[in-house]
């Protein structure tokens, strides 16, 4: 059911087995009493602002409602089951939507708390959302079977600690437009993306984490400055933590085991790589694409076969890791290659660890 064009009021429909169950683009209108059961995106508006969505059910869809560019909008009393909720925008105002608790998912109240400051949040919430918050701490929930577990937009210096969230459909925590956050000691996992994502947010700390079994990266990160340390990341399909874009990240000390991949670097400049344990991942334990100028040290990179992959990827520094497939007290080789234009035949070279270790890091 879709509404482009003219104000709508729509009501008592029952909705099933679509992709989307209701699209509207049109501002004012009103979306109430509606089930819509087993859809790709049970309610999806796009660009039409002061909606009022009440009194749904929608249970089965990857995303139950999603908010697109739809300032002013109204929602109260709507029920999920099996989904959450999704909201976008360019701006900040795309997210002054008016959500309160009696919105559920799973029975759970949702909080969309806007332009707080020192807000506790430390029940089993269905869904938490921080906009333009401040100094919030968000500890001891238990968050499943939604869309984003947690979801920070231009918010700063708050806490995320303590936390199980499992079986989202996209992210486990995903951050915005936030800055200088803290991530701590939570257990995310069978998320299908991925376990945290960080995008356009600088100087956030990541750390004491146990991120597993989630569908893509356990820690995706589109971000600058962020420190990422001691988190235990296993059985992801993707990388243990990829970094794409971004410049002058920190991830030290971590443990990324049986992942797709390791580490993967992807456009990334002046990040440090440093005391982690890879191992036995399926790919390669580091893999760099169009990455220039980047530090790897001190790392225990172990499996079967090759260890790293440098594709298009110059002036990178490596030393003193330990390679489980190279014991002697030389110039460890690694294999890059460089390819000019698509289709191109790829130009091998090396590169060296200066002074790898013999015998692994404790």
């Amino acid at each position: 059911m879709a509404i482009y064009g003219g104000y709508a009021i729509l009501s008592n429909n029952y909705i099933h087995n679509n992709t989307e169950g209701i699209f509207v683009s049109r501002e004012g209108s009103i979306i109430e009493k509606n089930i819509i059961i087993n859809n790709e995106v049970g309610i999806h508006v796009e660009y039409a602002y002061n909606l009022y969505i009440e009194g749904n059910f929608i249970e089965r869809s990857n995303c139950g409602i999603r908010v697109d560019f739809a300032r002013g909008s109204v929602l109260r009393n709507n029920s999920l089951n099996n989904c959450g909720i999704y909201v976008k925008g360019n701006t900040l105002l795309d997210y002054y939507i008016d959500i309160d608790t009696s919105n559920t998912i799973n029975g759970k109240p949702i909080y969309y708390l806007i332009n707080e400051t020192g807000a506790n949040i430390k029940s089993n919430a269905g869904q938490i959302f921080l906009i333009n918050c401040s100094f919030c701490n968000i500890s001891s929930c238990h968050i499943e079977h939604g869309y984003i577990g947690i979801f920070l937009a231009y918010s700063h210096h708050n806490i995320v600690n303590g936390n199980t969230i499992t079986n989202q459909s996209w992210n486990g925590i995903h951050l915005e437009h936030s800055n200088d956050n803290t991530i701590e000691n939570n257990i995310i996992c069978r998320n299908d993306r991925n376990g945290i994502c960080l995008y356009h947010s600088s100087y956030n700390i990541v750390k004491h984490n146990n991120i597993n079994q989630n569908g893509h990266d356990g820690i995706h990160i589109d971000s600058n400055n962020t420190y990422v340390s001691y988190n235990k990341i296993a059985n992801n399909s993707g990388f243990g933590i990829f970094l794409t874009g971004c410049s002058s990240n920190i991830v030290t000390k971590n443990m990324m085991k049986d992942n797709g991949d390791g580490i993967g670097l992807y456009c990334c400049t002046f990040n440090e790589i440093s005391w982690n344990d890879i191992r036995e991942n399926v790919g390669y334990c580091i893999e760099m694409e169009n990455s220039i100028c980047n530090k790897v040290h001190h790392n225990n990179l172990i499996k079967r076969g090759y260890h790293a992959m440098l594709i298009n990827s110059f002036f990178n520094l490596w030393y003193r890791n330990y390679w489980s497939n190279w014991h002697l007290p030389l110039l460890k080789p690694i294999i890059g290659i460089t390819i000019l234009f698509p289709g191109a035949l790829p130009i091998v070279w090396l590169t060296f660890d200066i002074f790898p270790k013999i015998v692994p890091f404790k």
